[in-house]
């Protein structure tokens, strides 16, 4: 049952968002004066889709077309809304000011994810000014001031990983598939950008993939069942701010490559860590399971 899970929330999603996403970049270099699919010079102009696109695809595996309502009675339902309006709203405004590019899209996709216990206008609106900052931190000017090639991929793999395995220790499988749905499309880019220059990352995307990190951390928050605290989710959100290394000055390109991957993989890393040391996970780690216990949030019956 989980392999198959696993198969469909994770990995054809992130299969079928990435050969949608290749084959509208090759569409671009082939026509790019011609075709509204178009190519910049930093980069392609529709890659934000890669920080919503999978995550959609597994959300519908898991859910199907789950009604919404407002104000939200499932926050859950959400999900895909908020991290379309991320994607697109960053494609529309790539030309647009960094901070612009990076803070509006924030607050336009939490404004639509109410999770339990967060439906007060202060926690949202502190959410969204946590999550714009994190992102303007790794998608302004400095930070893109030189490409990092494949290396910023490799890094949002592995921060999205580190994210899933966070979402699933804190009871939310559903939430897991979703994220690592985004970091198996993160994997596959990473294998193919170097040949393909239009797949490496901008200004637009990063910020992209910054905003939908922070929206599914706030929702880990809400659904949380293992008490991590809200810090630990609040770092992990800002794990893509370690991504404006990319503009400081290295010895050499491999040296900053290496540092695009460490620092917001160990930020995310350490938020993990933070957590599960408060909540006293490691003290139980090899303890037989309970043998009733739903690992996975699986369980339908009452």
């Amino acid at each position: 049952m989980e392999a198959d899970l696993v198969l469909r929330a994770v990995l054809l999603p992130a299969a079928q968002a990435y050969f949608m996403i290749a084959v509208l970049a090759a569409v671009a270099g082939r026509s790019a004066r011609r075709s509204p699919v178009r190519s910049t010079a930093t980069g392609f102009t529709w890659l934000p889709l890669a920080a919503a696109l999978p995550a959609v695809l597994s959300y519908a595996q898991q859910e199907g077309a789950a009604g919404l309502s407002w104000p939200p009675a499932v926050a859950f339902n959400w999900t895909w809304v908020a991290l379309s309006l991320a994607a697109l709203s960053t494609v529309a405004l790539a030309p647009a000011p960094a901070v612009v590019r990076s803070v509006l899209p924030a607050f336009l996709a939490l404004s639509v994810v109410v999770p339990p216990g967060y439906a007060d206008p202060g926690g949202r609106l502190l959410a969204a000014a946590i999550v714009g900052a994190a992102s303007f931190a790794a998608s302004s000017a400095r930070g893109t001031r030189e490409s990092a090639g494949a290396s910023e991929h490799v890094a949002w793999w592995l921060v999205f990983g580190i994210a899933s395995a966070m979402a699933l220790l804190s009871g939310f499988a559903k939430l897991s598939f979703v994220i690592a749905s985004l970091s198996a499309a993160a994997s596959m880019l990473a294998l193919i950008s170097p040949w393909m220059p239009r797949l490496r990352p901008d200004g637009a995307s990063t910020a992209a993939s910054a905003c939908a990190l922070g929206v599914l951390c706030f929702l880990g928050l809400g659904y949380d069942e293992s008490g991590f605290p809200w810090w630990s989710w609040a770092l992990l959100a800002c794990a893509p701010a370690g991504l404006a290394v990319r503009g400081f000055a290295w010895g050499s390109p491999r040296a900053r490559a290496l540092a695009v991957i460490a620092v917001p993989t160990l930020l995310a890393l350490l938020a993990l860590v933070l957590a599960l040391g408060w909540t006293g996970a490691f003290a139980r780690f090899g303890q037989p399971a309970e043998p009733d216990r739903d690992v996975y949030g699986l369980r339908t019956e009452p």
